[in-house]
């Protein structure tokens, strides 16, 4: 696994519908969004940033402005910009991603895999330097990993000194911050807005975060120690319960006869 020191932190982007009075959010004539980038560390699977900007903000710029140094992205090819990895790489920073199809370049030299690695589906791994015009000078390491028969995927990255399998491992990684957008959006009523200007917004995004990581932290000190608030029936009686006086031994009730009837996920 890679170096505890290294931060792996997955980025992606996710609009929010917004109203027609929020003309400072326009996303195309027939309606405004608001773009909420998330930055959300994969090994503590907690958020450790947000951005907010414009449905047309671009992610690719909001990351070159927040990047931190001794950080592995895990970002989808939607972010894959070359100049912006040339600087990353300046800064002492990596990057996991999917390649496009459409990449250009010259092999520089292939790794062995060996009969296991292939067994487990690994197909090439190589060094290789980007080609065409403008292309920067760097070099960078391509994986490619079959699924099935019919089905394989290429993994560029900037982390030579991880195995081809962790490498596909790692931006396996990225759906956990998909399941978290998902988890804020599906929860926590994003239908309303308190707010109609930028900060306000982003402050009743920030208490959105605030709120996951209250639960999350609600959860690790639960007893027993199995439960989960983030769970959608826990999460729906907390929620009823939010502003009662209950006493302990009645939450503990609570979770247990949950628990024993076993709670949807």
């Amino acid at each position: 696994m890679p170096n505890s020191k290294v931060l792996l932190v997955a980025v992606d982007g996710s609009l929010f519908d917004c109203l027609p009075q929020m003309v400072w959010d326009l996303y195309r004539s027939e309606s405004n969004k608001v773009k909420a980038h998330f930055f959300y560390e994969i090994l503590t699977g907690l958020p450790v940033e947000i951005v907010v900007t414009s449905g047309k903000g671009n992610e690719r710029q909001v990351l070159e402005e927040h990047f931190q140094p001794y950080t592995t992205y895990i970002v989808d090819h939607g972010y894959l910009d070359f100049s912006l990895f040339e600087q990353m790489l300046k800064l002492k920073g990596d990057f996991v991603t999917r390649a496009k199809d459409n990449l250009f370049f010259k092999v520089l030299q292939s790794h062995p895999v060996s009969a296991e690695q292939t067994l487990l589906g690994d197909e090439s791994d190589e060094t290789l330097e980007l080609t065409g015009a403008n292309a920067p000078q760097v070099k960078l390491r391509l994986v490619t990993y079959r699924f099935s028969k019919t089905k394989s995927y290429r993994y560029l990255t900037t982390r030579f000194d991880l195995d081809a399998l962790t490498v596909v491992r790692l931006y396996l990684y990225r759906w956990d911050i998909e399941l978290f957008i998902g988890w804020i959006k599906g929860h926590l009523q994003f239908d309303h807005w308190y707010s109609q200007c930028e900060n306000g917004v982003l402050i009743q995004l920030f208490a959105a975060l605030i709120t996951f990581l209250l639960l999350k932290l609600f959860s690790a000190l639960a007893q027993p120690s199995n439960f989960s608030v983030l769970r959608k029936e826990e999460l729906r009686w907390l929620k009823r319960h939010l502003f009662e006086r209950l006493e302990a031994l009645e939450v503990q009730a609570y979770l247990t006869r949950l628990l024993d009837a076993g709670s949807p996920t």
